[in-house]
């Protein structure tokens, strides 16, 4: 789960098989001005590495919002195994 960031080295990204079958979300800030949506958007370069990737973005600056907290339980407790 990445929230309001990038992925700044993708030249020295090495894909790992075993970890593409993980789940991953990105959630970028739409106002964010301490990492620009537009970083966030290019961990796209996820996807072309075969990482399947969620996306969700909010209409706020860098911080959590109610939405988004929501949105990050669901996908909890959609991904995780019950205890």
């Amino acid at each position: 789960m990445a929230l309001s960031c990038y992925l700044p080295c993708q030249s020295s990204f090495v894909p790992k098989p075993h970890f593409q079958r993980n789940h991953t979300i990105l959630m970028p800030s739409q106002t964010d001005q301490v990492v620009p949506m537009s970083l966030g958007l290019r961990s796209g370069f996820l996807e072309d590495q075969g990482y399947a990737v969620e996306m969700a973005d909010y209409p706020m600056p860098h911080a959590v919002c109610p939405a988004e907290i929501a949105d990050i339980r669901t996908f909890l407790l959609r991904v995780l195994p019950p205890l």
